[in-house]
């Protein structure tokens, strides 16, 4: 499979993401924010230890769309993290499919 440079990007940003400094992603825009919190969704790879990172590193800013498909790791607990997070004000679109958790 071929990745294109910008999947590997938020692929690599989204493995790393644990490494990172809150200035360090300040540079993100809002839809890259949300494209890794995809990948790490889809990738089994939400877990408890992230969920810090996820928060000062994505949440840092509002996000307009959240999209969780067959992700069996997330919870309540972490909607709520997310949410007490980010207070999704301006939030547009908020996808749950499927996560037998939620």
């Amino acid at each position: 499979m071929v990745l294109k440079l910008r999947e590997l990007l938020i692929k690599q940003a989204a493995i790393h993401l644990h490494n990172f400094s809150s200035d360090s992603c300040q540079c993100l825009t809002a839809t890259q924010r949300e494209r890794i919190l995809r990948w790490l969704a889809s990738h089994d790879c939400l877990s408890l230890n992230l969920i810090p990172s996820i928060r000062q590193n994505l949440l840092s800013i509002p996000l307009y769309s959240l999209e969780f498909y067959k992700c069996n790791q997330l919870t309540n607990d972490m909607l709520i993290e997310f949410a007490e997070a980010s207070h999704f004000s301006r939030l547009k679109s908020l996808i749950i499919h499927q996560c037998t958790q939620v």
